[in-house]
């Protein structure tokens, strides 16, 4: 089975945190090259955001503030929504609230994406110090809120594009917003960044 490019970013981004590994500038640069250079292929969907989750956490371990500002500039792309999406499904969106969202019908896939792209703002927070919370997760909290207070009810992949989303066992099923904890942890984290 072919890994998912958001299961490995993940897997590489946890390997690059682990300080205790020595791991090649060389080597991290060309996986940098590689996220960089496949950007034409889903678009601002949640590989996006972990391909830049993945990207920011090897700027911020190189310590090259170059890299580290790409990726500030990629985080606030995909937040502003400056690709062009050929259905047009993002035109009236509310920020962030992302490509997938509106073709898996998922509030998971929406904190999926989120959550990495927090975690990018987390690694560049340090050279950067621009407010990420109030300026690009708060209009997404504000979102998620009634769905996290239980005040609305979303159930999963309803409308979504894609014929296997019918298969998954969370189809039809309320959002859990438990799904949202490790997202809100992140975010009361980037909230705490001075």
């Amino acid at each position: 089975m072919v890994e998912r490019i958001t299961d490995i970013s993940n897997d590489l981004c946890d390997f690059v945190d682990n300080r205790q590994n020595q791991i090649d500038r060389k080597t991290l640069i060309k996986v940098y090259e590689y996220h960089q250079g496949n950007f034409h292929i889903h678009p601002f969907t949640n590989w996006q955001a972990h391909r830049v989750r993945c990207m920011s956490s090897i700027a911020s371990r190189l310590g090259d503030h170059v890299r580290v500002w790409e990726c500030h500039f990629l985080i606030l792309q995909y937040f502003h929504h400056l690709s062009k999406c050929e259905c047009h499904c993002m035109e009236s969106s509310p920020l962030g609230v992302n490509h997938d969202f509106f073709h898996r019908d998922s509030l998971s896939y929406l904190v999926y994406g989120s959550q990495a792209l927090a975690n990018a703002c987390i690694y560049v927070f340090p050279t950067t110090k621009y407010k990420y919370y109030l300026e690009l997760f708060q209009p997404i909290l504000s979102y998620l809120d009634p769905y996290l207070k239980g005040k609305k009810k979303h159930l999963e992949y309803i409308r979504s594009d894609i014929v296997s989303d019918k298969t998954k066992p969370e189809y039809g099923k309320p959002w859990n917003p438990n799904y949202a904890n490790t997202f809100l942890r992140l975010i009361e984290r980037l909230k705490a960044m001075r």
